[in-house]
């Protein structure tokens, strides 16, 4: 009997993944942020300690810094939300724009052809020159801050939904005509969930885009929002240095939720990616 169990075979089990380096992975983020924050506090007292003029004020302590961001949170609030708001419309409306144009160029390579150098020559002028002259035109901050960053997003939206779209495989296009499929049909049943990793892909790029975008208007005439509280705290002397850290921290920040809000939606809308599946 013993002998039977011993011949019976063992079913293999899975290796089991290392806990410790499944959570290495999963707090690395942490960790290389904990070390910046060292390696920042550490360079701060090497200024202090050389007697570097003005040290405080040209690399003030991390601590420093976020006490400063508790004391001046409703002004630092304010000026968050309006560069959020901003950049989320101008990029909600450059990927409907992307999206559209991406559409109309995939209809026919002639089309692509006459079109798609206009959409990369556009990108070719530099924002910092267009933000002013936008300014100037329309005398409204908010409506330049949405259109300077719908202009930013549009082009790496407009890349990412094209080359989607043109990557279905020419097999799986003739298996639906064979099935007499409508073009509307071919493109919702097959082309556009081929483009969502392309689109999302440009999305991720163009994200925190919109925000450098915002800064931009605000840097070159705005009155409010992260780039002004940026620019102004330059006039007024050292005292403000922590202050000008905290808004730059919280445009790095904001930069970084927008990323990863687009990553959660990707994650939502098209979990069928490889990236996505459980292991």
């Amino acid at each position: 009997m013993a002998l039977a169990q011993q011949d019976r075979p063992v079913a293999a089990r899975p290796p089991a993944p290392s806990r410790l380096r499944a959570a290495g992975r999963r707090y690395a983020a942490v960790v290389a942020a904990l070390g910046l924050l060292a390696l920042w506090e550490l360079l701060a007292w090497v200024l202090v300690a050389r007697g570097t003029p003005l040290a405080t004020s040209k690399l003030p302590y991390p601590h420093a810094v976020a006490a400063r961001i508790i004391d001046e949170a409703p002004l630092l609030l304010d000026a968050l939300w309006v560069t959020a708001r901003g950049a989320l419309i101008g990029l909600l409306f450059g990927l409907v724009l992307g999206v559209a144009v991406s559409l109309l160029l995939a209809q026919s390579r002639l089309l692509e052809a006459a079109f798609y150098p206009y959409v990369i020559g556009g990108q070719m002028l530099p924002t910092i020159a267009l933000a002013p002259l936008l300014l100037a035109a329309l005398q409204n901050a908010t409506a330049t801050r949405i259109l300077v960053a719908t202009y930013i997003t549009f082009f790496a939206i407009t890349l990412g939904t094209l080359k989607g779209l043109k990557s279905v495989q020419p097999e799986a296009n003739e298996l639906m005509r064979s099935y007499n499929v409508s073009r509307r049909q071919l493109y919702w049943k097959l082309r556009l969930p081929a483009s969502l990793p392309f689109l999302f892909a440009g999305v991720k790029v163009a994200a925190p885009l919109a925000v450098v975008g915002e800064i931009v208007v605000e840097l070159t005439g705005s009155t409010s929002g992260l780039g002004y509280l940026i620019l102004s705290t330059q006039y007024y002397g050292p005292q403000y240095a922590t202050l000008f850290w905290a808004a730059m921290l919280i445009t790095l920040a904001l930069g970084f939720v927008f990323y990863r809000a687009v990553a959660l939606i990707e994650r939502i809308v098209s979990p069928w990616q490889h990236e996505f599946r459980t292991r």
